[in-house]
This record gives C-alpha cells, structure tokens and sequence, in this order.
C-alpha cells in the first residue's frame, strides 16, 4: 500500500532538518570549546565533513564500477551466503569489543545503577516490600525485574548483569540491521549492522549497569514489528496477520514503557505514522466486505489496536507493581511531575540537584502518595515559568545543547566511577580519550548523513515507516527541551541515526549511474 506525502510528512522532515542542524552546530560548539584555536577547528570541522561525504561518494563509485554488488546480489546463493558472514564477522567483532570492555573497565554499580541492581536482588530473593522509592520513579523497578530473572539463576552477580547488557547490545545492532535492510537494501543493512556493533559510546558504557541496552533493545524490536505492519499488504480478507502485528507491537511498546517510559514517543510515532495510511475501495468490493473488514485495512484502525493493546497491558503492568510496592502509582497525567520541575530550574540548568530532590521526598511524606507529590512538583513547575517565561525558554535551549553536543556520556560515567573506585589508571583513561574521540566523530557523522537522509526524502512522494523514525527524533529533542535532561538520554537514538545514515548511502548508491542488482539496492 502506497502513502503519498502530506503536509505532515513535509512538516516532520523540516522539523527534523532543523533539529538536525542545531545539533550539529552543537556538537562543533562543545567539541571546539577546549580547544586552543577554536575557530580553527570550526572550519576543520566542516570541511571534514564535506570531505567525508566526497570520500563515500567515491568509494561508492568505485564500488560500482568495479561491480562488487554483484556479491551480494540476492538472486545467488552466493550473495545470500557473502551476506550472513559479513554479518556474523560484525556481531562476532562486536561482542569480543564489548567484552572486553567488561574484563577491562571493572566498573561498581553506584548512584542510579546501584538502585538498579539492589532492587534487581531483593526482587530475585521474593522481598521487596513496600517501596516508597518506586512508587516515586515505577520505572525503576523494570530494569531490576529483568536483572532479576537472571539472579535467580546465576546468583546476585554485577558480571551477569553486565554480560546480559552486552547480549542485549548485540541483538540491538542486529535488530537495527534488520530494519535498514527493510527499510533500504541489503547494502544499507550491514552499513547500519557495522554502525551500532562499533559505536564507540554503547561499547563503552557497556561497563555500566545500565537500563538502556535493554530498553533499546525493546524499542527497536517495536520498531521492527512497526516496521513490518507499516509494509504488511492491507488487503480485504488478509487483516489477520496486520491484526497479529498490531497486538504483538502495542505489547512490546508497553514493555519497553515499564523500564522506560521514552517508548511512549515511538508510540506516539507509530501511531501518527500509521495515520497517513488510507485504502481505498471500489464498489465491488465495499458490497461483497462489511465496514470491519474494510476498516481493519486502515492505518487509522491499525493505530488504535496498538494504542488499546498498549493502554491495556500498561494497566496491567502498573497494577502488578502497584500490588507490589504497597502503594498506588501516579496516573499518566501526572506522573512527569517531578522531571517538569526539574527541567525548568534555571539555576540548575534543567538537570538533578538537591534541592529539588528533597521538596519531593517532603511533599511525598506529607501526603503519603506519589500522585500528591507530582502535583505538587507540577505547581512549582508552572510558578517557576511564570516568573521568568523568558530564563525557561532560555534554558530549553541550553538543554538542547547540552543533550545533543556530545556523545561523551560513556566516557563521562566510566570516568567518574572508576576514579572514585580507585581503578582509573592512566592506561584505562588512555583508552577512555581514545573512544570518546572516536565516538564523537561517529556521532558528528551519523547526525550528518541523517540530516542528508531527510533532505533527500524530501525529493519522494511516497512516505514510508522512516516517518516513525524522524518523529521519534523529534519527540525526544521537545521532550527534553521541557523535562529534565541528561547527556545519556540521547543512547537509544544512536541506532536511529544509524539506519538513517544507512537509508541515505543505499539511496545514494542507488542514484549513481550504471546498473547494479535490485536486490543489493
């Protein structure tokens, strides 16, 4: 089913580029600030970009003239085989880099990545009890219930946690593999495939204890199903499988929610996407099929099955923690109270700090509910706009820049840990400058080449499901413009960049002259 273009879809891309745009003049912003001749490195910078796009054009062009897509032209055995080893090497290569990150960086759950893993111990021993802490933040607890069906075979264990992060790190890079391939060519599938398994940042962080690898690995399998719904044949008597997609994808969304509630974006996402779908039929086939069936094969009825499967199961994921915990949750309208203070206090540049930590501890003993507490964070919030509009609009700007000027957040956390641990020596942080300089040209790159992917399905008529991708990108960067915001919140967007940055090479070497197999394309 073909969907042509809107005003929406138009109106996203240019949302994008612009978002695009300003986190590249981010990026070379915070990259050149400790440098000793910034403007220097300014235009270094940009020439190294125009200098890397001439580069890929070349050796695309040499690809084709030299006809290499011939080996992994899908019409041969011999391309399907070429195709599974290249991409075993790199889950192979990615995994022994991950675990040896592990072996080298021995890394102490602290802060946030303690509570992940205390919490994934009491739940693995059947004794949580109540718990104020997670009525406060639920989401704390899906983490930790994961981690905890691992103890319970292996033992309390950071070592398991940490290889379960790796595991799901690599099952993200596969993932993400397969969904450029669906989205662009096999050629664009391994670009992505190599992208996520060497991202210098998500193999640092792996010494982390972290909820992202996992949580990513969710998303992604969403937006696979997604994917794949978006492209199913919507066909009068064929709404089963559609139907079966729907279900499977609201469920996985709602488990992504429970570890992180940033799913819900790709939620939003997938349902605005879904919406540009439209079948029409011919009066044939209105007499012979009644409105149900006609309606099943809707963008319009697929997004509400999601949006109902997902409200459904997050209810029931919400009453089991609920049950849990000993006390009731906040409800979904005010349940970002806490983060809304927080990002628009100005003194605290919209980020974690004491002082409003501790109104929200003292709001929830005074009233004994998370809810009450929320509400009372939003009050604050709304007092604290309204005192100074111009200072918060001000600040969501600066929290732009902070979110998306770098890629250092690995690098940042393995630092601080290890140094307060006593395990931070000059051969460790040798390694850490290493790839936080390499992550950081990655990160440069891949925001470029998808800023290009945008500019160039601006050209298309059609619009396909890389529509959910561009609103995923934009609901986040809107999101923590107002909530509060970290450097690390940006992790499981970096697989976005990469299938976009993928999508825009295979559609490059698409357009070049000569001919090359369909099926490489």
């Amino acid at each position: 089913m073909a969907t042509k273009k809107g005003w929406f879809s138009y109106a996203a891309l240019v949302i994008f580029e612009i978002c695009a745009a300003y986190a590249l003049f981010s990026g070379l912003l915070s990259l050149a600030g400790s440098k000793k001749y910034p403007y220097l490195w300014y235009g270094g910078a940009i020439c190294a970009l125009a200098a890397a796009f001439l580069l890929l054009y070349a050796l695309l062009r040499l690809i084709r003239r030299l006809r290499l897509h011939r080996r992994l032209a899908g019409d041969t055995p011999a391309g399907r085989i070429t195709e599974r080893i290249i991409a075993a090497a790199v889950l192979a290569a990615g995994a022994f880099a991950r675990l040896l990150v592990i072996a080298h960086m021995p890394v102490t759950p602290a802060s946030d990545y303690k509570t992940y893993y205390d919490v994934a111990v009491l739940l693995s021993q059947g004794g949580l009890g109540a718990s104020a802490y997670i009525a406060k933040f639920p989401h704390v607890i899906g983490y930790p219930f994961v981690l905890s069906l691992l103890f319970r075979l292996t033992g309390p264990s950071v070592a398991a946690g940490l290889y379960l992060n790796a595991a799901a790190g690599l099952l993200s890079a596969f993932l993400t593999y397969r969904i450029a391939r669906r989205l662009s060519s096999r050629l664009g599938g391994l670009i992505a495939l190599v992208l996520a398994a060497f991202w210098p940042s998500q193999i640092l962080y792996g010494a982390v204890l972290a909820s992202e690898p996992v949580f990513t690995c969710l998303m992604l399998l969403a937006v696979w199903l997604f994917v794949y719904l978006f492209k199913y044949p919507s066909t009068l008597g064929n709404t089963e499988g559609s139907m079966f997609l729907c279900v499977i994808t609201g469920i996985v969304l709602a488990l992504s929610a429970a570890i992180r509630p940033l799913s819900q974006i790709l939620l939003v996402a997938a349902v605005l996407s879904l919406l540009t779908q439209r079948v029409r039929f011919d009066v044939n086939e209105r007499m012979l099929h009644g409105k149900l069936s006609r309606a099943a094969c809707q963008g319009w009825f697929r997004a509400l099955v999601i949006l109902l499967v997902y409200v459904l199961c997050s209810g029931l994921i919400s009453a089991a923690i609920s049950d849990t915990i000993g006390y009731k949750l906040p409800g979904a309208t005010v349940s970002y109270g806490y983060n809304l203070m927080v990002g628009v206090n100005i003194d605290a540049k919209g980020a974690w700090n004491q002082q409003d930590a501790e109104f929200f501890d003292q709001a929830f003993a005074a009233t004994d509910s998370a809810e009450a507490a929320h509400r009372a964070c939003i009050d604050v919030a709304l007092r604290r706009i309204a005192a100074d509009p111009a200072g918060v609009l001000n600040l969501t700007m600066e929290k732009f820049t902070d979110l998306w000027g770098n890629d250092d957040y690995g690098a940042y956390w393995v630092s601080l840990f290890l140094g307060q641990q006593g395990g931070l020596t000059p051969e460790r942080q040798s390694v850490i400058d290493t790839m936080t300089r390499w992550s950081d040209y990655v990160y440069l790159l891949g925001i470029f080449f998808s800023a290009l992917c945008g500019l160039r399905l601006v050209r298309t008529k059609d619009a396909g499901p890389e529509l959910a991708l561009f609103l995923l990108v934009i609901g986040t960067v809107v999101l923590h413009m107002v909530l509060e915001s970290q450097n690390r919140y940006h992790y499981f967007l970096l697989p976005v960049f990469a299938m976009l940055s993928a999508l825009y090479i295979s559609r490059l070497y698409r357009g070049l002259p000569g001919k090359a197999s369909p099926d490489m394309l």
